[in-house]
């Protein structure tokens, strides 16, 4: 094979992304995830495609094949700044990088564009008109809640996908705020000592969305890294589920009398997400409603549309699980 073939085969396996044929009568609004084969980003394009086939419109689902990448995540931009769409709604992975490349060409184009799920950071919000999604640092601010009502320290191992996306990085900031009981915004270091928590050695242990190296993860954090409590702030673990099972089987004991804490959080609730927390291998759960966040977006997108004026920020839900009836409330105490 010649040079330039092999170019030519290497773009289209990053640049043949679902991008479905032009629809007919009605508007065209695009929901650019992180990865297609997501549950969480396939539950908001069908929140987002159910709202909008209500008034005749239409949202496609766009992004890349298998785990996130924020090189294919711009690829997928170029792609379909080639079709025509009437809005875009984008879950960021690297900010700075997508403001450089894709972005840049959105703005020139003046297509209406908002961020869901992962916002961009915060010297670039005048790229997008608005963000929809939940408050990342609330997210992990609840996780390290449910931590808190079950340890008082020892040592953490927390759990990301990448150190180049927004929203998880909030969630990260977020656990530390509520385990050290320091609300400032500025980021923290790993702990090392703070209220009685430590971070591990090699943690936060970030998994590139891999679910297998997930759950590897998590046995060497308990097995290697004797850490007491692991706080994933995404999903990557349960979608492995037979093998976290095996990876966790060793520490049942130990999980069920909360001597070692595993919380996650995630969107919708599976039944074997229930499950494992239910046979005490998981304490508790921070769950985020992605079909919700799928219909505002679409609202946003067609109130931009209408030259309407719409908020900065579209907060959608996100409600702590725990085993058996909620008996604590895991929002700050009022103000004295």
């Amino acid at each position: 094979m010649d040079l330039r073939r092999r170019v030519t085969g290497i773009v289209l396996s990053f640049s043949v992304f679902a991008i479905p044929a032009a629809h007919g009568q009605g508007l065209t609004f695009a929901l650019i995830s992180k990865s297609l084969q997501d549950a969480n980003f396939i539950a908001a394009a069908r929140g987002c495609e159910q709202a909008a086939s209500e008034d005749g419109n239409h949202c496609v689902h766009v992004g890349p094949k298998g785990a996130a990448h924020f090189r294919n995540q711009d690829l997928a931009i170029r792609h379909l700044l080639e079709r025509d769409v009437d809005g875009m709604a984008l879950s960021v992975t690297n900010g700075e990088y997508l403001a450089r490349k894709s972005l840049a060409q959105v703005a020139e184009r003046n297509i209406p564009l908002i961020t869901f799920d992962s916002d961009l950071p915060d010297d670039l919000h005048s790229l997008r008109q608005a963000y929809v999604g939940p408050d990342n640092a609330e997210i992990g601010r609840q996780l390290g809640r449910i931590v808190n009502l079950f340890m008082d320290g020892g040592t953490l191992c927390l759990m990301s996908a990448s150190p180049f996306d927004t929203n998880l990085n909030e969630r990260l900031l977020g656990v530390r705020q509520a385990l050290t009981g320091d609300p400032t915004p500025d980021e923290p270091g790993l702990l090392t000592g703070e209220n009685g928590w430590t971070e591990t050695g090699r943690c936060p242990w970030y998994n590139a969305d891999d679910k297998s190296r997930a759950v590897t993860q998590v046995f060497t954090a308990y097995t290697y890294e004797h850490s007491d409590a692991i706080v994933s702030v995404g999903a990557w673990p349960l979608l492995d589920h037979n093998r976290l099972r095996s990876a966790l089987a060793p520490f049942r004991d130990q999980l069920r009398s909360r001597e070692k804490l595993f919380i996650l959080a995630t969107g919708g609730l599976r039944p074997q997400d229930t499950a494992l927390m239910n046979e005490g291998l998981i304490q508790g759960f921070v769950s985020i409603d992605f079909e919700a966040m799928g219909r505002a977006s679409y609202e946003v997108l067609k109130r931009l549309h209408e030259g309407r004026a719409v908020k900065e920020y579209w907060p959608t839900p996100v409600i702590p699980v725990l085993p058996g009836p909620a008996s604590v409330s895991l929002d700050e105490p009022a103000p004295e």
